[in-house]
């Protein structure tokens, strides 16, 4: 991941620029669409892949777990309070399971071959918490971004969905853009007691 460190620059520019920060507030604004499903909002949630993304308006008060893998990225993202950085990999992450409502993954799942990582958000999250991903599909705009010099894989809405359903994640809505999709899951996983019983 030490290619990220290079381009925290590019990505804090590019995004400001005309079409690209349309295109911003677009996704931004089907992401909070989705997110008023839930009630409340969290007061703390994990943000995957931050990078130099600010908060979602919506989500502006909640403290923000921002988990990258490139330090340069969570160094050079803008300081706001509440916001505790976090420096590791989706697939593994370091953090105890079970203590978040709300994980996000803007922008990651196209860095990222499968959907297996998504069992280990899952485990993150508290009963009934939930998971909003972004997912770039297969196609001329997932070929275009390989202009930012990484590989990006597109996924289909099927792969997405059976990824999740794999994780224990039931779909509760979905947002299509021309530049991505937008997924909101729920964890419906059993509750297992202390005593092992469900």
């Amino acid at each position: 991941m030490n290619a990220w460190n290079g381009r925290a620059f590019y990505y804090r520019h590019a995004r400001s620029w005309g079409p690209l920060a349309a295109i911003k507030r677009a996704e931004d604004a089907a992401a909070e669409g989705l997110l008023t499903r839930m009630a409340p909002l969290p007061e703390i949630y994990l943000d995957l892949g931050c990078g130099l993304r600010a908060p979602l308006t919506c989500l502006h008060t909640a403290a923000r777990v921002g988990v990258d893998a490139a330090v340069s990225m969570l160094r050079k993202s803008a300081p706001s309070q509440g916001f505790h950085p976090l420096c590791g990999d989706v697939r593994q992450l370091p953090c105890k399971g079970g203590q978040y409502s709300l994980a996000i993954a803007i922008g990651v799942s196209e860095y990222l071959k499968n959907t297996i990582w998504f069992a280990e958000v899952a485990r993150l999250l508290n009963p009934g918490g939930f998971f909003l991903v972004t997912a770039t599909a297969p196609g001329i705009w997932a070929l275009s971004r390989h202009l930012t010099g990484s590989r990006v894989y597109g996924h289909s809405r099927d792969e997405i969905l059976r990824g999740a359903a794999a994780a224990g994640l039931r779909l509760l809505g979905e947002k299509r853009l021309w530049t991505q999709d937008i997924y909101l899951f729920q964890d419906v996983r059993p509750v297992c007691r202390e005593d092992g019983l469900k």
